[in-house]
């Protein structure tokens, strides 16, 4: 189990190959290639997790699932800061049935590719792109002044770093786009009707 504090800001970008190019001239090397998540968030009718400001997450890549609790935000300004506690399953379906026999439901659906990448010190940062439904976004990840620096070396305004979670970012989009679907889910995966 992973226990760490998560401090992170987006970035909206306007494509891959800018992040990409950002990172590159950085000296920013891939450190897990671009891949799928597909993430599912459970609450309980409820909402008792929602009106705490927490999350539980399940996250699938390929065969791995991790489970993944966040606390409240309790940072400020524009950087998230948050509790969160990480676990990789030996058995993803399992845990999903776990929590739905516990009266957890599925609340919210996300998906995206991500591909990671870490500076020439693995303390230092972990940096991602990820291509979403509703774009392209580079996160960063590191202790609040390190954040700060690697937004100016990136060329990345602190005035548009984006502190909430990709949940929070589709919230606002579908505020601007009402016959967005219900879930951030890339259109082949889809469901009629949500």
């Amino acid at each position: 189990m992973t226990i760490q504090l998560e401090q992170e800001v987006k970035f909206r970008l306007p494509s891959v190959d800018t992040g990409t190019s950002k990172l590159t001239a950085l000296g920013a090397r891939v450190e897990t290639k671009r891949h799928f998540e597909s993430n599912i968030l459970y609450d309980f009718p409820d909402k008792r997790l929602a009106k705490r400001d927490e999350a539980l997450r399940l996250r699938r890549v390929g065969d791995d699932t991790w489970l993944t609790w966040k606390g409240p935000q309790h940072g400020v300004g524009r950087i998230k800061q948050r509790r969160e506690l990480e676990t990789l399953l030996e058995d993803g379906d399992a845990v999903e049935g776990i929590l739905e026999a516990l009266g957890a439901e599925e609340c919210f659906r996300y998906e995206k590719y991500r591909t990671s990448y870490r500076l020439h010190r693995p303390e230092n940062a972990v940096l991602t792109l990820d291509e979403t439904p509703i774009g392209v976004y580079m996160e960063i990840e590191a202790a609040p002044a390190r954040i700060t620096e690697l937004a100016e070396k990136l060329e990345l305004d602190m005035a548009d770093a984006i502190g909430v979670s990709y949940p929070r970012l589709y919230e606002r989009f579908r505020l601007e786009t009402p016959d967005a679907p219900k879930f951030m889910v890339f259109p082949s995966n889809a469901s009629p009707g949500l």
